[in-house]
């Protein structure tokens, strides 16, 4: 019997230039019919409501449902690429058979992959170096949460009076300049340190689309922040959806909040489900 689509509650908080995914369901059927697909996603902000603090980040259980289902269909990749550390964002979603990818891809492992971990020792001692200077240097601003990663460092000031926000942006700019291998980014009231590599979440995901043999229009990725423009940006021909009220040019589609992207999620594993896979 053919599932309802789950009703949600939608209500845009502005005007917002992508269209919503509920809007393209034919254009989304038709990507779902091709033998191999992608599903991947970011994690905070996408799959989890951003919290106060990176712990306190919880997975909506609906939307793991909806990977759990998805990561046991034939020819279904499912991918959770954060720029939370391996360790922690595999055992924030807490699925196995899933590919998690960590510091922004830096580090992979999955199924039928081998395990992937750009770093070299010598970025590691200057990100030692760097983060021993924001220590110093942000120890009397309150809120600051400064997180080694192993690969990478943030600085979070979610938690910081606004009055400070220009002494932690000058700090952490001075921190990566400590180092030409040390490249600075931002998102949602975090700045992140990373190696120069050249690598990011869209690199991550161009190496599972390789690996797997996803054609562009059937790899699916959802995220929320500046950081997973990487991702929109290589993905020009793929079906990409922005969460939240995050403006950028480069998404193809949009949900509206993580209970959205569960619809979403849990339509895509209904389609899946019932319709045969083809070439």
């Amino acid at each position: 019997m053919k599932r309802a689509l789950p009703i949600v509650m939608i209500q845009s908080p502005h005007p917002l230039n992508q269209p919503h995914w509920r809007d393209v369901l034919p254009d989304l059927e038709r990507r779902l019919g091709a033998d191999r697909i992608l599903i991947s996603s970011d994690f905070d902000g996408t799959l989890s409501h951003i919290a106060p603090t990176p712990e306190d980040a919880v997975i909506l259980p609906e939307i793991r449902v909806a990977l759990d289902r998805l990561s046991r269909l034939p020819g279904v990749i499912v991918a959770v690429i954060s720029g939370r550390a391996l360790a922690n964002v595999e055992e924030k979603v807490g699925l196995p058979g899933i590919t998690y990818g960590g510091n922004h891809g830096l580090e992979m492992q999955g199924p039928n992959m081998p395990p992937l971990k750009l770093f070299t020792e010598d970025v590691r001692e200057d990100l030692d170096t760097a983060i021993a200077f924001l220590r110093s240097s942000l120890d009397h601003i309150p809120g600051v949460l400064i997180e080694d990663k192993g690969s990478s460092a943030s600085v979070h000031y979610r938690q910081v009076a606004p009055l400070y926000f220009d002494a932690v942006a000058a700090a952490v700019s001075d921190a990566a300049a400590l180092s030409s291998q040390i490249q600075l980014r931002h998102g949602k009231m975090v700045w992140e340190l990373r190696p120069d590599l050249g690598w990011n979440k869209g690199s991550a995901v161009i190496r599972l689309m390789a690996r797997f043999k996803i054609r562009a229009a059937a790899a699916f990725f959802l995220g929320d922040d500046e950081t997973d423009n990487d991702v929109f940006h290589v993905l020009p021909l793929g079906a990409t959806f922005v969460v939240g009220d995050h403006t950028t040019r480069e998404a193809s589609f949009r949900c509206y909040s993580p209970e959205d992207a569960a619809g979403l999620l849990m339509w895509i594993a209904d389609q899946r489900e019932r319709l045969p896979a083809v070439v």
